[in-house]
């Protein structure tokens, strides 16, 4: 399933935080794709450049842990916990960095363009403007895309990468199709528009996820009889709605953020 080559080439780029790096499927030099699950921390800054091929189009799906693509005074993209994006790799190398001291967890789909070229020819018109221009445009060059939330659905798929929940000799398969609905999630361009009803509906229901991640983290941090001692304090809750509405304020892909105080939508 992975070329030794390819993976002595990613082992070397990811050596100084192995066995953080895996390679779930695919081989990048025969197949033209491969999906890879990081998990590591760093003491250090990491470059995380040495890992990208050239002529390639890949995608970062950042669940933990801050990086940033390109360099400073050229186009760059920050990523933050939960945000996707992608980057075009031309001939040239491009900057790619992982903070120091975050617990860095993050897939990368690896796409060559030869190999985007032959699945899309039929349906080119349908890609979005940028991905179209990147896989069959004229110019060879980088490309560095701005990093956005992912929803709650791509995260979920995400997630399962890391433990496939299928038998050993099924994973191929499973990895294959989950390859496809990555590329169908991030690749084409929406073309139903999205009903402000239907919009609403679904910010809501992403601020109840992040808001069961925040409270399932926190309540992981604290023991029995210390949990009992917060939740007896006369300001917790008060303090927990302040704090909660402040985080649950930040507009998810680019909507204007709402608090709790503004009641239900």
């Amino acid at each position: 399933m992975i070329s030794r080559e390819v993976a002595q080439a990613e082992q070397g780029a990811w050596s100084q935080v192995a066995p953080g790096w895996r390679q779930l499927y695919g081989d990048f030099d025969r197949l033209g794709v491969s999906i890879e699950w990081h998990d590591f921390r760093v003491a250090q800054p990491l470059d995380w450049g040495r890992s990208f091929h050239r002529r390639s189009l890949e995608f970062c799906l950042n669940l933990s842990g801050r990086g940033a693509v390109g360099a400073d005074g050229q186009t760059r993209s920050d990523y933050h916990p939960g945000n996707s994006g992608y980057y075009a790799i031309a001939n040239e190398p491009l900057p790619a960095s992982r903070q120091a001291n975050d617990h860095h967890q993050f897939v990368t789909l690896e796409f060559s363009r030869a190999h985007l070229q032959k699945q899309f020819v039929q349906s080119e018109a349908d890609l979005e403007p940028e991905i179209r221009r990147v896989i069959f445009g004229d110019k060879d060059e980088s490309v560095v895309a701005p990093a956005r939330p992912m929803s709650i659905q791509q995260r979920d798929v995400v997630a399962s990468l890391a433990e496939p929940p299928v038998a050993k000799a099924a994973q191929i398969l499973w990895y294959q199709s989950k390859a496809l609905e990555l590329m169908a999630h991030f690749l084409f361009a929406p073309k139903d528009p999205e009903f402000f009803c239907m919009r609403q509906k679904r910010v809501a229901r992403e601020r109840v996820e992040r808001a069961k991640e925040l409270l399932a983290r926190d309540l992981a941090t604290r023991s029995g009889s210390r949990l009992q001692s917060v939740l007896s304090q006369p300001n917790f809750l008060a303090r927990s709605r302040s704090h909660y509405s402040a985080v649950l304020a930040q507009p998810p892909n680019g909507t204007r953020g709402r608090t709790l105080a503004d009641g239900p939508l």
